[in-house]
């Protein structure tokens, strides 16, 4: 069974991921179509084993003119593709499918509704019946929505419901007290919040407000207010598209209005840590499905909603929550005012409420509800064949080819992998070309690991010999390649040797070797030959998959971008700061700025020198620790010593332990590189909650924690780099359990990271 699902935007619908993902796991082969394949969820679409397609179908409302050419994008697009049914997701991508195929489509199609607005309205609510045909089906997700349907005289057996599920354990009860702290409430204050994006209000349809009542809300937070001054305010959340004039305007009013006691906190990745620390949320919505009030729900804060749409399927009066009608601040501020004079019964409905929640929006249960639709619209018996005993799947034999095992970001990174992938489904080992094996080759093999030594030398005959031989007695399933350009000679070795599928690995944006004649000629023979023998592509960044595969690498179905994880357990470990700071002879009280990466061209160390010199000129009680070894060491050591600085730079070598020595022994980063593909240092800083100062030649994919990140140009002088650095010093470090979770919920993450290498070789096995 092929299904097309089409979906307007990459950056949100996550209900759509999960589904897909629980439609995977059932064997149901999927495509999806979104407007970027690179972007948003698209790399976790294709984790779950999808097929994704680049290609924008949703109706062009502000351009009507484009209109032929998304017709006949789509009509291609299925074309291409020949699902067995078409699944979409949205009002706009609905149409233009009905519009491109017409009503006599032989392929059904299922409309799964994600809210009633377009119902509430006479004109789109007919548009939705005129254009639809014998093959058409409709998913409610919720009571509300199935009975506007049901009114407009959609026939029996075309009509379903199903929520729009979502991942119910990344929700926890527990109080963090980061949303607290950041805000500075008191523990026992009241902490009302409002967590939505900013829509701002559509002439087409009437409205003067936005249509999720900000508005409304802030006027329930003065009310309260005058009853209770205690209660303090938040908002959480951006503008949805180009409405920046309208979350300017929401700000303007909550400034007036409420004196203070609101704060806007913008967009956030970490929602679901702030949740715990709000005694109430509000939804006050003038349209709605039910999701607003889920995420509360799960995460056991009490939940006053307005009456609207499907939110009364999970917030019901005097069981799971309050209601109020909508557009009616009083009410709402009633109902807010009722939950904070009784905590007793707030806990009791919430919990209730809670267990709902878990019960209606599972997305595994959603998602085998879909399945099963999917069953009664096609007859095929999808989850009937499930059931069967999976046939066993032999060991997977992946030999991954790198210069050592001494600390580094990719080192480090495969060190993690090992240590975190299923080793009963695969086997890991690794063929080495430096001059030794590195300081981790003892863990790989503590973790069941091989180390395979294969020093490059001079005789590349001699080297090309022993890898060959390596891979016969190997009999590998997957060669995958770590050493950049080099990797074309590996690759085509391994064809050579029968090896059927064999990965590039682009880690950099740079070789940096001299722009030679001859280093020319060889760029070209290795990129001609990773473009020929390389049956996939991966890459660390854009950029670094830029600098491998090409300009053109999104056209091609090989590449993709999967960004590095890391293990997050250390950054979470107790630690001495006062023993940190006594092994390195840092005094406890000392400003220290860190630097973690190998002494060569690319990591600017001699500027890193010049910066730490300027620095010293205006606070002579800064300490500079230099984690990494390499060529560059003895000559930046000796410049130290002439600059008269190096009592205050502590070099440390290599370390196993740089969390630890971010988190007790660094109070700032600098990153100053020439160049880089996605340096994993960065994102450990952030984990360690440190003010970062970095070129801005590095990719901003690299920023999670945006407001630890500071981007300078290399152009800058070394002076306007101490300036920057020094802030950084004096700004508030974030703390560690801060920032370690949004780079939990990040890609950046060890454990999303090998699940998405996990998938990519299991569907390359069978």
């Amino acid at each position: 069974m092929k299904v097309l699902h089409i979906v307007k935007t990459a950056v949100g619908a996550g209900w759509v991921y999960h589904q897909v993902r629980v439609l995977r796991s059932l064997g149901v082969e999927v495509v999806v179509a979104l407007p970027s394949a690179t972007e948003g969820l698209a790399p976790l679409y294709r984790e779950t084993g999808a097929t994704v397609i680049a290609v924008d179908v949703d109706f062009p409302a502000r351009q009507p003119w484009r209109l032929p050419a998304k017709l006949a994008a789509c009509r291609k697009l299925v074309e291409s593709v020949r699902p067995d049914l078409i699944h979409t997701h949205h009002v706009g991508t609905t149409i233009v499918v009905r519009l491109a195929l017409g009503k006599r489509s032989p392929i059904p199609r299922i409309f799964q509704v994600p809210g009633p607005l377009h119902l509430e309205h006479d004109f789109f609510a007919r548009l939705d019946m005129q254009l639809a045909g014998p093959q058409d089906y409709w998913i409610a997700t919720c009571q509300w929505t199935r009975q506007k349907y049901e009114q407009l005289g959609v026939p029996p057996g075309h009509v379903f419901l199903s929520y729009a599920g979502t991942d119910v354990g990344a929700f926890a009860a527990e109080r963090t007290g980061l949303l607290r702290e950041e805000l500075g409430v008191p523990c026992g204050a009241p902490l009302v919040g409002m967590v939505a994006y900013m829509y701002a209000p559509k002439w087409f349809l009437g409205q003067e407000r936005g249509l999720k009542g900000h508005e409304d809300f802030i006027a329930a937070l003065r009310l309260v207010r005058e009853a209770r001054p205690d209660v303090r305010g938040v908002i959480v959340g951006g503008p949805w598209g180009d409405a920046g004039w309208y979350e300017e305007r929401l700000r303007y009013l909550g400034t007036r209005t409420c004196n203070g006691y609101l704060a806007f906190l913008g967009p956030r990745r970490d929602v679901p840590a702030l949740y715990p620390d709000l005694d109430v949320t509000v939804v006050p919505s003038h349209s709605e499905n039910v999701g607003g009030a889920v995420e509360p729900l799960l995460s056991g804060v009490a939940v006053v909603s307005t009456t609207v749409g499907g939110l009364p399927d999970l917030v019901q009066e005097k069981r799971t929550g309050w209601l109020a009608p909508p557009r009616q601040p009083e009410a709402l501020a009633t109902a807010i005012l009722e939950v904070l004079s009784d905590r007793d019964e707030a806990k009791r409905r919430t919990t209730e409420g809670q267990a709902l929640a878990r019960k209606l929006f599972d997305a595994e249960t959603t998602g085998r509800e879909v399945a099963a639709i999917y069953e009664q619209i096609l007859g095929e018996p999808l989850l009937r064949a499930t059931k069967q005993k999976p046939m066993a799947r032999k060991r997977m034999r992946v030999l991954h080819a790198l210069g050592s095992f001494d600390p580094g970001g990719v080192e480090t990174w495969l060190l993690n992998v090992l240590k975190y992938i299923d080793r009963e489904q695969f086997q890991l080992d690794f063929c080495t070309f430096g001059s030794r094996a590195g300081l981790n080759a003892k863990e790989v093999e503590r973790l069941g690991g091989k180390i395979l030594r294969c020093p490059k030398g001079g005789n590349l005959w001699a080297f090309r010999n022993r890898f060959r031989q390596i891979l016969r007695e190997g009999n590998y399933d997957v060669v995958h390649s770590h050493v950049h350009l080099f990797s074309g000679a590996l690759l085509r070795w391994a064809k050579a040797e029968g090896v059927l599928v064999r990965i590039a690995h682009s880690h950099n944006t740079h070789d940096g070797r001299p722009n030679t004649s001859a280093r020319g000629l060889y760029r070209r023979a290795m990129r001609s030959w990773i473009n020929r023998y390389a049956t996939h592509g991966l890459a660390a960044s854009k950029p670094a998959a830029r600098e491998l595969f090409g300009a053109d690498w999104q056209l091609d179905s090989r590449f993709r971008v999967l960004h590095y994880g890391i293990d997050l357990k250390p950054f979470c470990e107790p630690m001495s700061r006062e023993k940190i700071r006594a092994e390195l002879g840092i005094p406890l009280d000392a400003a220290v700025v860190g630097h973690v990466g190998r002494f060569d061209p690319q990591k600017n160390h001699r500027f890193l020198l010049e910066i730490a010199s300027e620095i010293l000129k205006r606070r002579n009680d800064v300490h500079f620790l230099l984690v990494g070894d390499g060529p560059l060491r003895a000559e930046i050591e000796a410049k130290a010593r002439v600059e008269g600085i190096a009592d205050k730079m502590h070099f440390v070598g290599s370390r196993t332990d740089v969390p630890r020595l971010m988190c007790g022994g660094m109070d700032a980063f600098v990153f100053p590189s020439l160049w880089e593909g996605l340096p994993i240092t960065l994102i450990e800083a952030q984990a360690a909650g440190l003010q970062s100062v970095l070129s801005d030649t590095i990719t901003i994919e690299v920023q999670v924690v945006t407001e630890l990140m500071t981007p300078l140009s290399l152009s800058k002088r070394c002076d306007e780099w101490a300036e920057k650095t020094l802030d950084a010093l004096s700004g508030k470090a974030a703390r560690i359990g801060l920032s370690v979770e949004p780079v939990a919920r990040s890609d950046f993450h060890i454990k999303r990271s090998v699940s998405a290498l996990s998938n990519l070789y299991s569907r390359l096995q069978e």
